[in-house]
C-alpha cells in the first residue's frame, strides 16, 4: 500500500506489508504480518501477526502466530511457533517451538529449542536452551532439560582427552557442572583406590 521504492516484495493479507516504503525482498503472509516495516528488508514472516512491530528490522524470519511480534530493529532472527521470540532489537536469535523465548527484549545469540524453552529468558544472551525455561538473569548459559531422571551421551565413556591437563567434572545441588571449587580438592575413587584429584 505504501511501498515506493522498493522492490521484489509479496504481500498476501489484510494490512500485510501495508507501510512499506523502500524495503526490498520482504515476504509477508497472513493478517498483519510485516504491517510497520518501512525500510526492513530480506523479511520472511508467515502467520496473523508475525514480525508485526519490524520497522527496520532485517534478515529476519518468522513462522507462526505473532512469532517474532515484538522485533522492531533486530537482525538475522528466526522463531518458528506460536508467540515464540519476543525479542525487540537483538539480532541472531534462534528460537523454534510454541512460545519459545517469549518474555526476551534485546538479547542476542541466544537459541531455544521446545516449547516455552527460555521463556524466562529477559534480556541474556549467548545462551542455549533446550527443553528448560532458563532463568530470567541468564547470560551466556547452557540448559537442557528439566524434568528428566537420567542422561545418557554417547561418546564420552572409554574415551580418552587429547590433553593431559584434563581435570574431573564435579555437580553442585543446582545441578550446575563444572570442576573442583579452590577451596577444596575432591578425591576420586580409582577401583578400590582413593587418591586426591588430578
Amino acid at each position: 500500500y505504501s511501498s515506493t521504492t522498493g522492490n521484489a516484495n509479496t504481500a498476501a493479507g489484510a494490512e500485510a506489508l501495508f507501510r512499506n516504503t523502500t524495503g526490498e525482498q520482504n515476504a509477508a503472509f497472513g493478517n498483519d504480518t510485516l504491517p510497520n516495516s518501512t525500510t526492513g528488508s530480506y523479511n520472511a514472516a508467515s502467520g496473523a501477526t508475525a514480525l508485526f512491530e519490524n520497522t527496520t528490522g532485517s534478515y529476519n524470519t518468522a513462522s507462526g502466530y505473532s512469532a517474532l511480534a515484538a522485533n522492531t530493529t533486530g537482525n538475522f532472527n528466526t522463531a518458528s511457533g506460536y508467540l515464540s521470540l519476543s525479542n525487540s532489537t537483538g539480532n541472531y536469535n534462534t528460537a523454534i517451538g510454541s512460545q519459545a523465548v517469549s518474555s526476551i527484549t534485546a538479547g542476542s545469540n541466544n537459541t531455544a529449542l521446545g516449547g516455552s524453552s527460555g521463556t524466562f529468558l529477559s534480556a541474556g544472551s549467548y545462551n542455549i536452551m533446550i527443553g528448560n525455561q532458563g532463568l530470567a538473569a541468564d547470560d551466556h548459559v547452557i540448559r537442557i532439560g528439566d524434568v528428566q531422571t537420567q542422561t545418557f551421551i554417547a561418546g564420552i565413556r572409554g574415551v580418552t582427552t587429547g590433553q593431559n591437563n584434563a581435570l574431573p567434572v564435579v555437580i553442585d545441588s543446582n545441578g550446575q557442572l563444572g570442576t573442583a571449587p579452590a577451596s577444596g580438592t575432591p578425591t576420586v575413587s580409582v577401583g578400590t583406590t582413593t587418591t586426591g584429584a588430578p
